[in-house]
């Protein structure tokens, strides 16, 4: 599965490569945002997070009319 969102640009001669936009960090205050659908587990210096359940459950299971 490929990291979220790699970047395609193109070089001097006009082909198309690969950028990385990992980071090792980030300043303080930064925003990072996703779509859900994008996210099943959440990776810190704390640990790791499985949220795709959390999401699931937060859905209500009707809809307004």
């Amino acid at each position: 599965m490929p990291f979220i969102q790699q970047a395609n640009v193109k070089n001097d001669e006009g082909k198309k490569v690969r950028v990385s936009k990992i980071m090792p960090t980030l300043k303080l205050g930064s925003i990072v945002s996703l779509q859900r659908n994008d996210v099943d587990y959440v990776v810190t210096e704390y640990g790791v997070a499985w949220v795709f359940i959390i999401m699931i459950k937060r859905i209500p299971l009707f809809k307004e009319l």
